[in-house]
């Protein structure tokens, strides 16, 4: 039997196809590490996105397109996508994406990823992982003393200090509830720019002894340095915060500079800055 030309032509077309593009498709895979993704609120837990003979002929690369169902609950991919061109030509070879996945709120959510050949809008694979979201304090005080060895003696300072001195005044009780208010929002600041987190938290145990001071109903100073310091860390939480953290930032900045506030909490403020 004679085969056409047309026939031998789609023949070859289709063996070309399985040599160069089919053959390797059916080799590609993609992986996610952890699988599932386990997260605590306001904490981030790095995930890496693996994808195996995605770099398949004739384009030499594919396209990762990778989100997440719902950022109200985990942070670090968008909800409408972000796409990655996965290869290994030079002189960028990837074939892995690394990225930090934050806890935003309790619950259930998923990352989805789907390859595409170049210029096409059908996947041709897709992988879908759970991240599971559990609570967390979301205090950022607690953050910042993970790793200090008189964690607990710190805390109890500090609550001392929230219950029996600023809850007894009016003033206490309004700082008190800007701080439950963005809470949550400094915890993520911190957590996404590591070298204000240190800045912080030198600055927090600096002034731990006017605070302690206050507790024990000693005389309390809030030195010249120290009144540095904390402008300093809050000027620079203030250029990463929202609109409304920057308000009570501001706010707590001109008591900062004042003076009033912090004395009707018994902490006298250093002159001479």
């Amino acid at each position: 039997m004679k085969l056409s030309r047309q026939t031998i032509a789609t023949a070859g077309c289709l063996a070309l196809f399985l040599l160069l593009g089919g053959a390797r498709v059916a080799e590609a895979g993609i992986e996610v590490f952890p699988n599932p993704v386990a997260v605590a609120v306001g904490e981030e837990s790095e995930v890496e996105v693996k994808c195996t003979g995605c770099d398949y002929p004739p384009t030499g690369f594919g396209v990762l397109v990778i989100s997440i169902d719902d950022v109200n609950i985990a942070s670090g991919f968008p909800q409408d996508g972000e796409e990655f061109i996965i290869t290994s030509q030079p002189p960028t070879p990837i074939r892995s994406i690394f990225r930090n996945i934050t806890g935003v709120s309790e619950g259930t959510t998923i990352l989805r990823v789907k390859l595409f050949r170049a210029a096409e809008t059908i996947p041709i694979l897709e992988e879908e992982v759970t991240i599971n979201v559990s609570p967390g304090s979301g205090c950022p005080v607690a953050l910042l003393l993970d790793e200090d060895r008189e964690q607990d003696d710190t805390l109890a300072t500090l609550r001392l200090f929230r219950d029996d001195v600023m809850g007894q005044s009016a003033t206490g009780r309004a700082y008190t509830r800007q701080f439950s208010r963005h809470a949550f929002e400094v915890s993520l600041i911190l957590l996404r720019n590591p070298a204000l987190f240190e800045e912080v938290r030198e600055t927090m145990l600096a002034t731990l002894p006017t605070i302690e001071a206050v507790v024990n109903g000693e005389r309390a100073m809030l030195t010249a340095e120290n009144q540095v310091a904390l402008d300093a860390v809050l000027d620079a939480l203030q250029a990463n915060a929202s609109l409304p953290l920057q308000r009570t930032i501001h706010e707590l900045r001109s008591d900062l500079h004042n003076g009033k506030r912090l004395r009707a909490l018994g902490i006298e403020v250093e002159r001479g800055r």
